[in-house]
């Protein structure tokens, strides 16, 4: 018979283990990666000192803070100016009329904050 190899505790066992282990090995290499790159570019340029691997992995961690996030969530729900699937989809849904009005309204809106 077949049988789903996804089914299989196993596989799954090996799959977690999988993504564990690139994940953290993924994270444990970025910082080693800009450790690098500061340590042949920054001080030729800007004569500030080199950098170990435990300041490299704070600065990582802070600028994934302050710029980018850690990526958790999903980022594809923010379009239309963040506002979720919700508006895509009145949006989709619109007549040619709608959209027509809908635009004049905006324009109507942002030429009062002229």
């Amino acid at each position: 018979m077949f049988q789903d190899k996804f089914s299989d505790p196993g596989t799954k066992n090996k799959r977690i283990f999988f993504f564990l282990f690139f994940g953290l090995s993924f994270i444990l290499i970025i910082p080693f990666v800009l450790m690098l790159l500061w340590n042949n570019v920054i001080p030729e340029v800007t004569h500030f000192t080199p950098i170990n691997y435990g300041q490299a992995l704070s600065l990582f961690v802070v600028c994934r803070l302050l710029f980018g996030g850690f990526g958790f969530g999903n980022r594809g729900q923010k379009n239309f100016g963040g506002r979720g699937p919700e508006w895509k989809q009145k949006w989709q849904n619109m007549s040619d009329e709608e959209r027509i009005q809908f635009k004049e309204n905006w324009k109507k809106r942002c030429a009062d904050r002229k």
